[in-house]
């Protein structure tokens, strides 16, 4: 279950131009480790 878990994450902000550009570099971050 742990494993499971650990391919989530919930990261918080706007639904605007700029919220939109943070999530995208905290996916790409996150793909790429």
């Amino acid at each position: 279950m742990e494993q499971y878990q650990q391919r989530f994450f919930y990261p918080s902000g706007q639904y605007n131009s700029e919220g939109f550009a943070e999530l995208d570099r905290k996916l790409r971050k996150r793909d790429n480790d």
